[in-house]
């Protein structure tokens, strides 16, 4: 699944070397948006409504990896799930991921240092 659409691929294009974007879900996007926009500078979220609820993208101003990470931080403190599609692990369902890996994949050549069952950073859960 790529981590992309049309409206933020025209706000990066915008303004080159200015925008990143993380992926985000929850009641919060809705409920809690000013604190959404606030996490990041110049804060502007795209959201769309999936089966399981809000889903969105979330840009702002780029700055610096930890900002990113400690924007990932308040934006889970407030209740919203965020995929950082900035990072290599496989983190999609990875418990599930990984227990299908043990028969299908035994000597890790599919997804070499990216299956990682220690990888403590966000991950994505079923979308539905």
């Amino acid at each position: 699944m790529l981590s992309y659409n049309h409206p933020i691929e025209w706000l990066q294009k915008s303004a080159p070397g200015t925008y990143f974007h993380v992926e985000v879900s929850g009641a919060a996007l809705i409920d809690r948006i000013d604190e959404v926009h606030a996490v990041y500078e110049g804060g502007l979220l795209h959201q769309e409504i999936g089966h399981s609820g809000p889903i969105g993208m979330l840009a702002g101003v780029y700055q610096s990896p930890e900002q990113v990470r400690a924007g990932i931080a308040a934006l889970n403190a407030i209740g919203v799930g965020v995929h950082d599609p900035h990072q290599w692990n496989v983190d999609f369902e990875l418990h599930r991921t990984v227990e299908t890996a043990r028969s299908t994949d035994p000597h890790g050549l599919l997804n070499p240092g990216k299956l990682n069952p220690d990888y403590a950073g966000p991950t994505k859960g079923a979308i539905r």
